[in-house]
Formats: structure tokens, C-alpha cells, sequence
């Protein structure tokens, strides 16, 4: 067990000291990160141990989930993007939402002689030397949301397979088959995203080259989906910017210009949202600065999703 904790206690530090700079320090955290997933996965999950030891190891998990958001949203170097996919997932699995109403341990700091203290408390979380009572309510209810189960607030069953997936057969067939196979019929959880855009043909010269021959880079292929097929794969589109921040540069913005719009197809869209999933879709906006959104077009989609209806 202390193998565990050695490794939480790195990787905690090279999360909280920024320590993963240059690409050396950088390999080095995703080193102990991935070793720390996979140890605490088979430690509250599969393990035989007994269930104190096993809360422990839980405690341990929502501290750094919790830490680990709150450097997120300001150092993206430190808290690196694509540990949010394996984050969400374990969390998930371990299944214990009492945590999740005080993933820091601190909320019983907040209450003197039975009544709550109204008074800033010092604090050593990550960004927040002093913070309130309804300050720390707020960041966990929006830590809640960030860390959204997709599977529960975007059900995949059942598929699509009643409806034209493509908004017009022009469209389907400028997408190309690779997209066509990909989204006809599929449950949003078997989308790959990652095997779209330029595909490696052989030139005359029998050399590999990449060449663009649809337009089914993941942007174009969101574009073209008719609105229900849209509000169906979102949670697909989403789960990308999670895995590969790198190769989903432009995905966020093209799905909170196709959610705010004004055209006919963006209110098709919105309407076959339901009130959980557009509350989900505003607090992944909100609680990630993903790929340095402007503020403004967050706040127009907190509007236009919550504020309007």
C-alpha cells in the first residue's frame, strides 16, 4: 500500500508545484499519474482489502480529482488535459457520491458550536488561500458537474438508427464513407473521432502521403449530422476534447456556435436537448478553460441554454 501512496504523493506535488514543464517533467507525471490510476483502480475496485483501508484510498482519489480541477482551470501545463478522461472515469467506477458534497475534507471546518461559520476559512486548496463557506458549495456543485457520469445524463441506448444521421444526402456524401461507417447506426460511445480527417493513401511514386479527400475532419462531420443526430453524438464530440486537447483544436468552438446560433438547425438542436443535459453542456463550458474559449461565447451559451427557457 505504500507504493500507492508514495505515488500519490509525487504526482500530487508535480501537480501542485507545476512541475511538469519541459517534456522530460512532463513524461515523468503522466508516468506516475498512469501508475497512480491504475493502483487505485485495483485497489477500490477490484482488491480484497477491507472497506476503512478502501474509503482511504477513495478520500484520496476525490482530494486529487478535486486538486487536480482547480489547477486545471488556470495551468494547463501543471494539470494536463488529457488525465480528465481516466479522472472521470475511475470516479465513476468507484461510485460514492457523498464525497462529491466535500471532495476536500473541509466542510466541517465551516461549522462552530452546530452553526455554520459565515467567515473566510484559510485554506491550502490550490488557488484559494481563503475561501467561504458558499464560495466551496459552489466549486464542489460545479466540480460535480465537471466531472459528469456522460453515460447517465447522455443515455447511448438506443441508437439512432431511426432517423437520417446526415442533415442531406449531399452532405453525407461530401462527409465521405470513412464518417458514413463511423456514425450510421453507431452508439455514441463506439465513436472514434480520432479516425477521421486525412487518410494515408499511396502516390504514384509508392510513397505514403496524407490527403484530405472529404470533409470529414470531426468540425465538418458535426456540421453536416442533421440536429438530432447532433444532440446524440455531442457526448462524443465532448469525450474527444478530453482524450486528444491537441487534435480537437476547433471542436469546442464549432459546438458552442452550432448550440448558441440562430438558424433553424441550431433550434432543432437545442430542442432535442432535455433541461440535465443542457445544465451538463454549460458546466463543461464552465468548468474546464478549454482551449482558451472566450468568456463571452460561455456565458452566451449559459444564456441561451439556461437563462432563456
Amino acid at each position: 500500500m505504500s507504493r500507492l501512496l508514495l505515488i500519490f504523493v509525487a504526482t500530487s506535488f508535480l501537480l501542485k508545484c507545476g512541475a511538469a514543464g519541459d517534456a522530460t517533467e512532463r513524461s515523468d507525471a503522466d508516468w506516475l499519474f498512469d501508475r497512480y490510476i491504475d493502483i487505485t483502480d485495483h485497489l477500490v475496485i477490484d482488491s480484497n482489502i477491507g472497506e476503512s483501508e478502501r474509503k482511504n484510498y477513495k478520500i484520496l482519489l476525490y482530494q486529487f480529482a478535486f486538486d487536480y480541477w482547480l489547477i486545471s482551470r488556470t495551468n494547463q501545463i501543471a494539470a494536463p488535459f488529457h488525465w480528465r478522461g481516466r479522472i472521470r472515469a475511475l470516479l465513476h467506477r468507484v461510485n460514492n457520491p457523498e464525497r462529491f458534497a466535500d471532495p476536500a475534507g473541509i466542510a466541517s471546518s465551516f461549522i462552530t458550536h452546530g452553526e455554520t461559520n459565515l467567515e473566510p476559512l484559510l485554506t491550502d486548496l490550490p488557488g484559494m488561500h481563503r475561501i467561504t463557506v458558499t464560495q466551496y458549495h459552489d466549486l464542489v456543485e460545479l466540480f460535480d458537474l465537471a466531472f459528469a457520469d456522460f453515460l447517465a445524463v447522455f443515455p447511448p441506448n438506443p441508437p439512432p438508427t431511426n432517423i437520417a444521421v446526415f442533415a442531406s444526402p449531399e452532405l453525407e456524401q461530401r462527409a465521405g464513407p470513412f464518417a458514413k461507417i463511423e456514425f450510421q447506426g453507431s452508439r455514441w460511445t463506439s465513436v472514434h473521432l480520432e479516425v477521421l480527417g486525412p487518410h494515408r493513401v499511396l502516390d504514384s511514386d509508392g510513397a505514403y502521403k496524407l490527403e484530405h479527400r472529404y470533409d470529414d475532419m470531426p468540425v465538418e462531420v458535426f456540421r453536416a449530422l442533421a440536429p438530432k443526430a447532433q444532440a446524440y453524438y455531442l457526448p462524443a464530440f465532448l469525450r474527444f476534447c478530453d482524450r486528444d486537447p491537441n487534435r480537437s483544436q476547433g471542436v469546442p468552438s464549432a459546438l458552442l456556435e452550432q448550440l448558441t446560433g440562430i438558424s433553424k438547425e441550431s433550434e432543432a438542436l437545442r430542442i432535442q436537448l432535455n433541461p440535465m443535459q443542457k445544465r451538463a453542456i454549460v458546466a463543461y463550458f464552465e468548468a474546464w478553460c478549454i482551449h482558451d474559449l472566450s468568456p463571452s461565447k460561455i456565458k452566451k451559451l449559459h444564456r441561451v441554454l439556461i437563462d432563456d427557457q
